[in-house]
């Protein structure tokens, strides 16, 4: 018998925080390439860039992404680019984050994003990528 626990069997605990549940999707619900070409380009100093993907402010069709939904995106630099980081905004601010990001090859940075089923009403992506020339 221990002074610890009133059993003296296994140790039970109550009230343990539910886990969430385990992201098994293979395919996700759309996928956009964007390329360098389309973006607005800053030049950061010292052979850095940073582009811009805002599709609302350049009058293209604004890419939403609507509650319990996934998107990959596929941030495409220009050749002789190796990519740095990446990020992404929304409007009006939801609960969507990041599930994976990672550099898919060097011009290439790849994005999955998705919108929690708490979210109340499709929100507006704009992107961003940073990249160092070569």
């Amino acid at each position: 018998m221990n002074n610890y626990y009133q059993n003296n069997g296994w140790d039970i605990h109550e009230g343990y925080q539910p886990m969430s549940k385990t992201i098994y999707r293979a395919i996700p619900d759309a996928r956009y390439e964007l390329e360098a070409g389309g973006a607005e380009q800053q030049d950061l100093g010292n052979g850095f860039f940073r582009y811009l993907w805002v599709p609302a402010q350049e009058g293209n069709t604004p890419i939403r992404i609507r509650p319990s939904r996934y998107l990959d995106f596929r941030l495409n630099a220009r050749p002789g680019q190796q990519v740095i980081s990446a990020g992404f905004a929304t409007d009006p601010l939801e609960d969507i984050s990041i599930v994976q990001i990672w550099p898919r090859h060097p011009h290439v940075m790849a994005i999955l994003l998705h919108s929690g089923e708490r979210s109340s009403s499709a929100s507006t992506i704009d992107l961003w990528l940073i990249v160092k020339s070569m």
